[in-house]
């Protein structure tokens, strides 16, 4: 605070810092207070960092910086909250999978060492297998795959190595056929070929446990033309999986048939021997049916616990090429509990009708790059982690109709329809967005990100839907379609979202109810093109959109109070220095102001003569110091200040011997020229103050009453009868 205009500079000078009560310097106060608001503001801004989600999005970006080849395998996984681009490499199929610079000969050659050097005593064939795998890798690629030179999360890790090490083997296994693996690890099924339930028992490759159970022991490997007829009403067929090893079915150009009857549904899974149950384990990898470049179909069937990690690897995948897109049919049909529900990529007009996908750890259903026209109607998708329709970039012409989508950890459908390139590319990506997206008569709730979000789409119909959720209804990012009939309820939040420069909508229509910010959401400063005609927004309440992000981050809230509490007490800190910075002024200038005054009468009555004259001084009863520049005293004479103080003497005064000194007559006490009742510096109360500070210091008298905090009234009335005590008045 400073001291203002009638601030006397010499006062620093007069008093020490110990006594205006400052215990440490101004440096290092002010470096307190720094600290102090510093440690306020990071704990804000970590509760507001934290409450968004910033960490976690932080770590991930780190590990893919320096996560090395942990990060190229993470390009292949398109698992939960992957990227597009993530999931590029996922879908590209054979291309994808065989590194251009491998031999296949020379790997083979490798891996064949690899075998003849393996631990006869390995925990079982399938683990030895991919181990020579991991080796001929190493060898021929210089791959390395150990978590600790990864610096990754183990189970991250192993994951991703065990993706990879089954690309190498399924890749070899479609060039050179059988003779590239172990016969007890993996069937094959050649060319041409069609293979069923009971001859797969007849092959060694599955033991019946009993009448309705199958127990699938070594890895199917259906080859291009071939056919995996599993059409088995009311048989439970598993899939060995633990940590010693899975079973897995993968074509490649084949066919596979899993089916029964409304009365006798086919079922399949993965089985862990040791617990007696499914495979709910996925660090180590567990079972999964994948056909790439050929044809899948469902229907009748309970699919339980497949997949983990990637894409392709999520359980039920069906995966293509620009050449050879599969293609695949699932009808009347549950799928619960794998990684992905269901994963298409590069698959060409793919039905999904009367099917219920549930609990799936990442999306019920990928439609993944190059897959064009696929169907889903009269479905259930919910309870899934991720998104319940996860439409990726590169998807064309999808069609939702008659379908529920609820409880789903994302959004019920995310449709991103964005170029996956934004010029000329080696890859061959389309610069050009998706097209087509319809969705009519189909029921979202409960969904956590919100009902659907399409961005980047044109051709985009949303049609006849009832929608129920909080956080946001319908959100079009720079879409183009039309939003027409939908009956929309949120609470909290906003019903209709469009935003965007792109954006061209029109929304009719549209019955709009809840509470939030806005019914209809319209693009900022007149972006994008919007055209509105009948849309009943009569039963929205608007609600201020801070409100609602505090409802939906209660922690943060919580957290947000607590530093209230600091945050008040800094204030009052800085508002008592504040204060008790102005009293040590008042206290000051009044002292200094009194000891000039009793100064001036002293200096005035040496100057007249006469011991009887002089007042008595500061600080009554104490000795003060000897003037510098006098004489030593003589005999019969000495210097003392206050009420023993002696008649005055020549300032320089002759050096003389010393002599025995004579006592001087004590003069009479005379009253201090002060109102104060005490020693200077010292107040008997706060109206001594008040008076020393107007009346001896000059400080207005409402700056005195501010500073102590009494009515400017009172003060006044101080100073008028202490100027008719001293008969001013």
């Amino acid at each position: 605070m400073s001291a203002g205009p009638d601030r006397d500079p010499e006062r620093s000078e007069l008093l020490s810092a110990a006594e205006r009560g400052q215990t440490m310097g101004s440096g290092a106060r002010w470096a307190v207070r720094a600290v102090v608001v510093g440690v306020i503001v990071l704990g804000f801004g970590a509760t507001v960092a934290v409450a968004n989600g910033v960490p976690p999005r932080v770590s991930a970006f780190l590990q893919g910086v320096v996560g090395g080849d942990a990060a190229e395998a993470a390009a292949a996984s398109p698992s939960a909250g992957a990227t597009a681009a993530r999931s590029t490499e996922a879908e590209a199929g054979a291309e994808a999978l065989i590194d251009p610079r491998t031999d296949p000969e020379g790997f083979a050659t490798a891996l064949q060492q690899a075998r003849d050097e393996a631990d006869p005593e390995a925990v079982s064939p399938d683990a030895a297998e991919l181990a020579a795998y991991q080796r001929a890798l190493e060898v021929t690629r210089g791959i390395s795959t150990t978590p600790e030179e990864q610096g990754e999360d183990p189970a991250a890790v192993i994951q991703s190595r065990i993706v990879r090490l089954q690309d190498a083997r399924w890749s070899l296994l479609a060039r050179t056929g059988a003779a590239a693996t172990r016969a007890d690890t993996v069937d094959v099924v050649p060319a041409g070929s069609t293979v069923t339930l009971d001859q797969l028992v007849a092959r060694g490759s599955a033991t019946r446990i009993d009448a309705t159970t199958v127990l699938v022991t070594r890895s199917l490997f259906v080859a291009r033309g071939a056919v995996l007829d599993l059409t088995a009403p009311g048989q439970s067929i598993r899939l060995l999986s633990g940590e010693h090893g899975s079973v897995t079915v993968v074509a490649w150009g084949g066919t596979v048939t899993l089916a029964g009857t409304e009365a006798s549904p086919v079922g399949l899974t993965s089985w862990d021997e040791e617990a007696g149950r499914s495979d709910i384990d996925v660090a180590d990898g567990r079972s999964y049916l994948r056909v790439h470049e050929g044809t899948l179909t469902i229907g009748h069937a309970n699919v339980a616990d497949l997949g983990f990690w990637s894409g392709r690897t999520g359980g039920l995948a069906v995966t293509g090429t620009l050449a050879s897109p599969s293609s695949a049919t699932v009808t009347h049909s549950v799928i619960t509990g794998q990684h992905i529900g269901l994963y298409l990529a590069f698959a060409a007009a793919p039905t999904i009708d009367d099917t219920l996908v549930r609990a799936s750890s990442a999306e019920a259903v990928v439609l993944a790059n190059g897959t064009v026209s696929p169907t889903v109607g009269a479905s259930t998708l919910t309870g899934s982690g991720g998104d319940g329709l996860d439409v990726r970039p590169g998807v064309d012409d999808v069609t939702l109709t008659g379908s529920t989508v609820t409880r789903n950890g994302g959004y019920g459908i995310r449709a991103d329809g964005r170029p996956q390139a934004d010029g000329a590319n080696s890859s061959g990506f389309s610069v050009e967005g998706s097209w087509g997206l319809s969705v009519d008569g189909s029921t979202f709730g409960d969904n956590r990100a919100g009902g659907l979000w399409v961005r980047g789409t044109g051709g985009v119909v949303l049609e006849g839907n009832t929608i129920d959720q909080r956080t946001v209804g319908l959100r079009l990012t720079d879409a183009q379609g039309t939003v027409a009939q939908n009956t929309v309820h949120v609470e909290p939040g906003s019903g209709i979202v469009l935003e965007g420069a792109a954006t061209a909508v029109t929304a009719r229509a549209n019955l709009v109810t809840g509470e939030g910010p806005a019914a209809i959401r319209l693009p900022e400063d007149d972006a994008g093109t919007v055209a509105e005609a009948g849309n009943d927004t009569t039963g929205w309440t608007g609600r201020w959109e801070a409100l609602l992000w505090v409802e939906a981050h209660p922690l943060a809230l919580l957290w947000g109070l607590l530093l209230v509490i600091p945050i008040v007490g800094i204030g009052f800190v800085f508002y008592r220095m504040r204060r008790q910075q102005a009293i040590r002024e008042l206290v000051e200038a009044s002292t200094i102001a009194l000891a000039a005054a009793a100064k001036a009468k002293y200096e005035r009555a040496r100057a007249g003569g006469g011991e009887e004259s002089l007042p008595s001084l500061v600080g009554a009863g104490q000795s003060a110091p000897p003037l510098q520049r006098v004489a030593p005293r003589v005999a019969g004479t000495a210097y003392r200040a206050g009420r023993e103080a002696s008649a005055p003497e020549p300032r320089y005064a002759p050096r003389q011997a010393a002599a025995t000194p004579t006592p001087m007559p004590k003069p009479a006490p005379t009253p201090a020229p002060s109102v104060a009742g005490t020693d200077f510096g010292q107040f008997s109360s706060v109206e001594d103050l008040a008076v020393a500070a107007v009346l001896d210091a000059g400080k207005p008298i409402d700056t005195v009453a501010h500073a102590l905090r009494v009515p400017v009234g009172s003060v006044a009335g101080w100073v008028a009868k202490a100027r008719r005590a001293r008969g001013e008045l």
